[in-house]
């Protein structure tokens, strides 16, 4: 993933990685969430590019 970025693509690098962790399931917190949504909006992607992905994982502990 780390290549992807430094020797692709940074945005592609970060679809590449929202992609793979809606796929998994990963449990996400609320901090790092908001970091992605943070990251999607700095390319310019829509809310809901990252929230529509990722939101459904978000921890609510």
């Amino acid at each position: 993933m780390a290549r992807v970025v430094t020797e692709v693509d940074p945005d592609l690098g970060l679809r590449l990685l929202v992609r793979l962790l809606a796929v998994l399931a990963v449990p996400l917190t609320e901090e790092r969430y908001a970091r992605f949504r943070t990251l999607g909006e700095r390319f310019g992607y829509g809310g809901w590019d990252v929230s529509e992905a990722l939101e459904p994982l978000v921890r609510n502990d």
